[in-house]
């Protein structure tokens, strides 16, 4: 209702959805918007989770809104999310340059951008169930610094005080064994 975006736009797509790049039809803010694939794909406990989650390594949820065609709902709704504005670490990998891995002090960069988004997640009571290289995404900030933070909660969890958590989840090639949070 609020956003536009063309199926031209497309910028990625995983086994949940696609992402395509559009506009805040009111002020022009570039946004990042994903369509699920279908109604299975769909996930209520995803909103849930981005709505309790506010940190500069996180890909923030800005809104989620049924998806319109002609004026009319179609579908399942679309999440709004910030745009974050360079390639995700599997991409950044591809680089010649990086074929031995990010230099130490990026990597530290990158390190410590996880290690706070995950202690805040913790603090939350939320488990990602899904990182890897293609999960995280760097942010070149307005002052030129370097964030990296994490996308894609589709796998997330959330855990009531004192549970704890037990499963196989994820991308299978990053699920390499059964993990106890």
């Amino acid at each position: 209702m609020n956003y536009i975006w063309k199926e031209a736009d497309k910028l990625g797509e995983g086994g949940f959805g696609q992402v395509f790049r559009g506009v805040e039809k009111e002020s022009g803010v570039v946004v990042a918007i994903k369509k699920f694939k279908d109604a299975c794909k769909f996930s209520n406990n995803q909103f849930g989770i981005l709505s309790k989650i506010d940190h500069k390594n996180i890909v923030k949820m800005l809104a989620y809104e049924p998806e319109l065609k002609n004026g009319t709902p179609v579908g399942i709704p679309v999440l709004i999310m910030e745009l974050c504005n360079g390639e995700n670490v599997e991409k950044m990998l591809l680089d010649p340059e990086l074929c031995f891995g990010f230099h130490d002090d990026e990597y530290l960069l990158l390190l410590e951008g996880l290690s706070s988004a995950y202690e805040h997640l913790r603090q939350k009571n939320i488990v990602h169930r899904d990182t890897k290289p293609g999960n995280i995404l760097c942010h070149k900030g307005e002052d030129g610094d370097t964030i990296y933070k994490l996308a894609d909660f589709d796998a997330a969890r959330e855990l009531a005080d004192g549970d704890t958590f037990e499963s196989l989840g994820g991308t299978p090639q990053y699920a390499l064994s059964k993990l106890s949070c």
